[in-house]
Formats: structure tokens, C-alpha cells, sequence
């Protein structure tokens, strides 16, 4: 080797040395720039999965918002929230045009991978949900179809998406991000489907107990959530978490929720109530004996007597109990003191 160097002309052996570090520095621009790209890329897939992101959960909140004036509409068997829903239906459709001609999406699901791959198979059943949505509303006016389900399973696609999405990135933080994301939008779509239910139940002249279960069953599952999400999410998300949950209008809403389950529980009481006196109960035992006079029958109405007053003492104790309700009440008791004394004469 020192032979070699000792042939070369001092000229040469100048730029040689020279160019040593020329050759240094060139390979380590070389890694350099090689890291950048890897990091540009990086940055650009995190930003169209952002993007995405965003756009989905728009549609999350304009078909929440579509699933709660609907519901409201059929309780209401079309007397409310006709002129609301036809606006909020054009909003749906904005959105989801947005979606669906979204570059970002686009850009995503063209990819030669098999994380592509799986995002555009599922953006497919996305794609065939969505096509159905012009038929689900034309049963709407006529009060038929199964909107509620309809809606909801939409939106539970687009949360699967957001999943997929969240397995997507590339960056660990961002990644972390996803997954409070989600609990955050499973709290949303859960109390969407509460409200739905609530505005269909308010709007009904008539209360069913499958709605009534049905929400109880959702609050329970919403509360279930919330507590996960406080004990799972990254602590400088808890605080602004916790905020939202401490503000006034979370407050009203709570207020609001124990209002209508204040009323439902008073719901199932007149309805013991109307059993007590009704067929079976108080009046007919009244009326046998009456026909019959056969004493077993005056102990049943003496039983049943005693029952109705221990009732009427149950739904007086209620908190929230409007001045109609209570003047109900006083008319009911004052029926009851002249059944007795019918009954003593």
C-alpha cells in the first residue's frame, strides 16, 4: 500500500487526501438525507390519516345528529321535526360527499400494501351502508323501516375505520392519540344513540318499555366508558377530559338524564297503580262483593285499600313532581275515601 502511495504524483496525493473527507461527508448526506425521507414519509402518512380522520368524524356527528331528529320524528308519528330532519339530511349528504371524494382517502387506499388493502375492504362495506341511505329515508315518512339500527351500525363502521386507521401510523405518540380518540368518539356515538332514544321517547304519546331498557342498558354502557376512558387515557388528556365532564352544560345534561329517569320510575308506579285498581284489583274485588257478598272478597278490597294508599305514599315521595301530577294524586286519595265509605255504608 505504501508502495502505491509512493508513486503518486504529490499533485495526486493532495487530492486524494482531499477528497477523503469529501467522500465522508458525502456518505454521511447520504444517510442523512435517506433518514429525512424516512421521516418525510412518515410525516406525510400521519398527516393523511389526520386528515381522514377529521373528515370521518364529521359524518360521525351529522348522522348522529340525522339518527336523533329521526327518531324523534317516527315518536312523534310525523307531527315534529319534519322541517329540522330535511336540513339535517342535506348536512348528511355534504358530508359524506366530502368523504368520499376526500383526495387524502383516496391517496391512502391506492397504496400497494397490505394495510391498503384492509382499509379499502372495509371503506367497500362503508361505501355499500351509505348506498342504502336514500331507501331508509323514503320509509321514514311512513313511520316504518328500522332507521334507529340503520344509523347505528353506520356509525360503527366508520368507528371500525378509525381503528384501522389508528393501526395505520407509524408514530407511537400519534398512535396513543388514536386510542383516546376512540374511546372519546365510542362515549359520542353511545350518547348519540342515548339521545336518539330520549328525543324518540319524549316525542311518543306513548311510553314503551323496550326504549325504556334500551336506555338503561346505554347508560350503563356510557358510564362503563367514561370511567374507562379516565382511567386509561394519557395524562395530559385526563384534564381536559375532566373538564368537559365538570362543565355546565355536562351538568344540565346529568340533571336532565335524572329528570327523565325520575319520570319513568313514576311511570311504572301508575301503572302498579292502575293495576291495584283496576280489573283484578280494587274495583273488582268492590264489585263482587257487591253481587256476592262474599266476605273473602271485602278482606281482598280491604287488602288492596291498604296497598293503593302505601302506593299513592310511594309516588308522593318522588322528587321532580310537577303540580298536575300531584293534583292527580290529591284526585286519586279523595276517589279512594269515597270508595271507603261506600264500601263502610
Amino acid at each position: 500500500m505504501a508502495s502505491v502511495i509512493n508513486r503518486i504524483s504529490f499533485k495526486n496525493k493532495l487530492l486524494l487526501f482531499a477528497a477523503i473527507p469529501m467522500l465522508l461527508l458525502s456518505l454521511f448526506v447520504s444517510i442523512t438525507m435517506s433518514g429525512l425521507l424516512d421521516s418525510f414519509q412518515t410525516a406525510q402518512k400521519n398527516t393523511l390519516t389526520i386528515e381522514v380522520t377529521l373528515e370521518i368524524e364529521n359524518l360521525l356527528f351529522e348522522l348522529q345528529k340525522e339518527r336523533g331528529l329521526t327518531a324523534g320524528f317516527i315518536g312523534s308519528q310525523g307531527e315534529k321535526y319534519q322541517r329540522r330532519l330535511l336540513e339535517q339530511q342535506q348536512q348528511t349528504d355534504m358530508q359524506l360527499n366530502q368523504l368520499l371524494t376526500n383526495n387524502a382517502l383516496g391517496e391512502m387506499l391506492s397504496q400497494n400494501t397490505e394495510r391498503s388493502r384492509v382499509l379499502f375492504e372495509n371503506f367497500q362495506r362503508i361505501q355499500a351502508i351509505a348506498l342504502q341511505l336514500p331507501d331508509i329515508r323514503k320509509n321514514v315518512p311512513q313511520l316504518g323501516g328500522s332507521p334507529f339500527q340503520y344509523f347505528s351500525e353506520f356509525n360503527y363502521r366508520l368507528l371500525i375505520f378509525i381503528s384501522q386507521l389508528q393501526v395505520h401510523t407509524q408514530d407511537p405518540l400519534q398512535s396513543s392519540a388514536y386510542n383516546d380518540l376512540l374511546n372519546v368518539l365510542n362515549i359520542q356515538e353511545l350518547a348519540g344513540q342515548e339521545r336518539g332514544l330520549v328525543n324518540q321517547l319524549l316525542s311518543a304519546k306513548l311510553m314503551t318499555s323496550d326504549t325504556i331498557i334500551t336506555i338503561y342498558a346505554i347508560e350503563n354502557e356510557l358510564d362503563d366508558s367514561i370511567n374507562q376512558l379516565l382511567s386509561t387515557a394519557d395524562a395530559e388528556h385526563k384534564q381536559p377530559i375532566r373538564k368537559i365532564l365538570s362543565n355546565d352544560t355536562h351538568t344540565q345534561y346529568l340533571m336532565m338524564r335524572q329528570k327523565i329517569k325520575s319520570q319513568i320510575h313514576l311511570v311504572g308506579l301508575a301503572q302498579e297503580l292502575n293495576l291495584l285498581l283496576g280489573y283484578g284489583g280494587l274495583i273488582h274485588n268492590f264489585k263482587n262483593y257487591l253481587l256476592r257478598g262474599d266476605l273473602s272478597y271485602f278482606e281482598q278490597f280491604q287488602s288492596k285499600l291498604q296497598q293503593l294508599k302505601n302506593k299513592l305514599s310511594a309516588i308522593e315521595q318522588q322528587h321532580l313532581l310537577t303540580p298536575l301530577q300531584r293534583s292527580s294524586i290529591t284526585q286519586v286519595r279523595e276517589k279512594l275515601r269515597n270508595i271507603r265509605k261506600i264500601f263502610s255504608f
